[in-house]
């Protein structure tokens, strides 16, 4: 009787145990989920940049209204996964040097950003540039990346 008894105690304490632990791991993991789901959401929206793209720091400030008031520099949206650009300088009667941006990418985990840029300056050369980066963000309506390594900048001419 004593050995049924503590046999059903011992299993007990173990079914105790172990369904504390699969709510605590249940717990941990969506935490983790949850936390990861604003980090990358957090840069969602319209960004303007206003100096060279290829500097060692990049300041983004957010677009709060896409309206024609801004007529000078980079516009930069995110979209999870995804990255566009618009330039938004106003057109020169030459367009010879104006900068284009055919595609670009990002990857960002936790702090570590990296940018990847493919474009060229009209009728004059073309690049393929990409970098890694330290993202530091000071509020929701702007982040700097501060660059840590270039990984690619390659520069052909259209000729």
């Amino acid at each position: 009787m004593k050995t049924i008894a503590l046999s059903n105690i011992i299993i007990l304490i173990t079914l105790f145990f172990c369904s504390c632990n699969q709510k605590s791991t249940k717990n941990i993991v969506e935490n983790v989920n949850s936390k990861e789901a604003n980090n990358s959401n957090d840069l969602e929206g319209n960004w303007l940049v206003n100096t060279n793209l290829f500097d060692s720091t990049i300041t983004f400030n957010r677009i709060e209204s896409l309206d024609s008031s801004i007529s000078y520099g980079s516009q930069f949206t995110f979209n999870k996964e995804s990255l566009t650009y618009k330039g938004l300088n106003t057109t020169p009667s030459c367009g010879n040097g104006v900068l284009f941006i055919d595609s670009c990418a990002y990857e960002k985990t936790n702090q570590n950003f990296t940018l990847f840029l493919k474009g060229g300056y009209a009728i004059q050369s073309n690049f393929t540039y990409s970098a890694k980066y330290l993202l530091k963000k000071e509020d929701n309506s702007k982040f700097t990346l501060i660059r840590t390594k270039v990984l690619r900048d390659d520069k052909s001419t259209p000729y």
